[in-house]
């Protein structure tokens, strides 16, 4: 058994770092050498260290995503269609309850028509407990079934420092789609700044997210992203992520649309009601106040769920209180 240390991830990421900055460093001056002598630079060429040289083409081979830090599991939301009641997880097109059903088909209709391209943003909203994330969750398991789903992010309550990794793991999502579209040009700008999980919110979206999705081909289908719980982010990370999603939308409306959900909150308001950013955006509310389909929820929750319940003690309906 090898008795040398385990690389860890902290490792990879010097590593990697090193061996960007050798092949930038030995472009640089291969660039300057250039514009020499043709006799200094024949010189020069020959003798290039060969070690810097092997550094430089080991690139290929390794994972430059080391150098964008994860999102920890523990906190990465698992699917809401592993989670909520099945009541509210059928697909749009069977047989969904109340609200749920309403909004999920017409967030398929906004998805699927072209009319609705102009506003690439979808904003579903509601107080606490009225099913946003299990809408989330069936419209993020819909859009994979259909091999639409471009990205997904959970934003968590307490958690600045994952919530504000929001656009790396968006992009590390990005390049790992099955068709592979999207991937080369993510790791071109990883390459090129291998410090980018450390730059500015818009820098990141530019050259993580927005670059990368001009490349896509929109004539398939459109790619669907889902941020959930955009309410949840403390501070100015997700309205700044917001505003540049929706000043995007000249270049993107072809390739892809953002489904966003929140509370009804003031801040987020704003963002999205905004002069610059209010034409892109499609609103749609769950509102369950006087809503009679709330009752028929509960009812068929119990129903569908209590006979699990009983089995196992082998109770019978008429003997259930």
């Amino acid at each position: 058994m090898d008795g040398s240390p385990r690389e860890t991830r902290a490792d990879q990421r010097m590593k990697l770092k090193m061996m960007l900055a050798t092949q930038a460093a030995v472009e640089s001056t291969q660039r300057a050498v250039q514009e020499m002598h043709p006799v200094v630079e024949a010189t020069y060429i020959g003798m290039i260290s060969i070690g810097a040289q092997l550094r430089v083409n080991e690139l290929d081979g390794l994972d430059v995503f080391v150098l964008l830090p994860k999102v920890d599991a523990v906190f990465l939301r698992t699917r809401i269609s592993e989670q909520a009641p099945a009541i509210l997880l059928r697909t749009p097109k069977s047989n969904s309850y109340g609200d749920s059903k309403a909004a999920l088909l017409k967030i398929e209709r906004w998805i699927e028509r072209p009319e609705y391209d102009e506003k690439h943003i979808l904003w579903l909203k509601a107080v606490t407990g009225c099913g946003k994330r299990s809408v989330a969750g069936t419209v993020e398991k819909g859009a994979k079934a259909a091999n639409r789903l471009g990205a997904r992010f959970y934003f968590a309550r307490g958690k600045p420092e994952r919530n504000q990794r929001a656009i790396l793991e968006l992009s590390r999502q990005l390049a790992s789609r099955p068709d592979g579209q999207l991937r080369a040009s993510i790791v071109v700008a990883i390459k090129a700044e291998p410090d980018i999980a450390h730059s500015t919110v818009a820098y990141q979206y530019q050259k993580l997210i927005h670059e990368p999705l001009l490349t896509f081909n929109h004539n398939t289908s459109k790619l669907v992203i889902v941020l959930d719980g955009v309410d949840e982010c403390e501070g100015k990370y997700a309205l700044k992520l917001l505003e540049l999603v929706g000043c995007d939308h000249k270049q993107l409306l072809l390739s892809v649309k953002f489904v966003t959900t929140s509370r009804i909150d003031r801040h987020i308001s704003c963002e999205l009601e905004s002069l610059v950013v209010s034409q892109t955006v499609e609103h749609l509310s769950l509102d369950v106040e006087g809503s009679s389909s709330v009752d028929t929820d509960i009812a068929l929750y119990f129903k569908q769920h209590l006979p699990k319940l009983m089995r196992p003690y082998g109770i019978q309906d008429g003997d259930w209180p």
